[in-house]
């Protein structure tokens, strides 16, 4: 009777214990799948799962894009570089003091100031609905979609596969009379 109750306590025993890795496991799955976003106290979302393509190529970033407000901030100068923007200090211009870059390419000048949602596109002002930030590793991020259109590109977000489109304007318009061509034979 003594060793039917010892058994039967081990017995409870093991199955509580089975329930806690149980529960254990459940928990990491649930951070797994859930934690390819990673959200901080500022409302900024890590989002290693948006893909970037720039004039119908894939872009990958060393830094992870981010997310604030809804709006997909990129790494700047790997950014700008992808957008056809030169590489050095005439075109991307960092200014350590004020926490501000000038950006120049063609005839299209651009002013971005961390933390403010001002910025100017060949001096005039313009609000931005996010503002550029800096983010782990005092890397700067600047808005996708703002500097890209003043750069004169278009910009799609295709929420099903997570993906932000840019493209020239002129190619994009191109595409689009195909695309409306073809809806229209098929119609």
């Amino acid at each position: 009777s003594i060793f039917y109750t010892v058994k039967t306590a081990i017995v409870i025993e093991r199955s509580g214990f089975v329930k806690k890795i149980g529960l254990v496991f459940c928990i990491c799955v649930a951070i797994m799948v859930l934690g390819g976003n990673v959200v901080n106290a500022e409302g900024i979302i890590e989002t290693p799962d948006v893909r970037i393509i720039i004039n119908g190529k894939v872009c990958s970033f060393t830094d992870v894009p981010l997310s604030l407000n809804q709006r997909t901030l990129l790494p700047l100068r790997e950014m700008l570089v992808n957008l056809g923007v030169e590489n050095d200090d005439e075109h991307i211009v960092w200014n350590g003091d004020e926490k501000s870059v000038t950006i120049y390419k063609d005839n299209i000048k651009i002013y971005l100031k961390i933390g403010s949602n001002i910025a100017f596109v060949n001096d005039e002002k313009v609000v931005l609905d996010t503002e550029p930030i800096g983010y782990k590793n005092q890397r700067i991020y600047i808005p996708a979609r703002f500097v890209s259109q003043a750069l004169g590109k278009k910009v799609v977000w295709d929420g099903i596969t997570k993906t932000v489109l840019i493209r020239d304007q002129e190619a994009f318009d191109s595409i689009k009379e195909i695309l409306q061509k073809a809806d229209s034979c098929m119609d």
